[in-house]
């Protein structure tokens, strides 16, 4: 079953613009594999960019998910708290 990335799409786009206040980071889409993502770049050259995909899982949900580890993040209904998750690992990662 194909599953349209109209949807996808939507929520990366939310997902930037709940991100969009941010100052210390910026986000630029782009395609891996055929599947829109969303990059988040820190605006601190040291520290680590995050993609963020989104996917449909079997239980009729989209969740959101680090397209590199594959960990997840959490549906991607709860932008909000995706955007919370995100900025708290990019902190983290900074710190590092």
């Amino acid at each position: 079953m194909a599953i349209p990335q109209r949807e996808r799409i939507t929520f990366l786009v939310l997902l930037a613009d709940v991100l969009a206040p941010w100052t210390d980071a910026v986000t630029a889409f782009a395609v891996i594999e055929g599947f829109a993502v969303l990059n988040v770049i820190p605006v601190e050259p040291a520290r680590g960019a995050l993609t963020i995909g989104c996917r449909y899982s079997r239980h009729g949900a989209w969740w959101l998910y680090h397209v590199h580890s594959g960990e997840l993040i959490g549906p991607a209904n709860d932008l909000a708290g995706a955007a919370r998750l995100i900025r708290n690992q990019m902190k983290v990662a900074a710190a590092a």
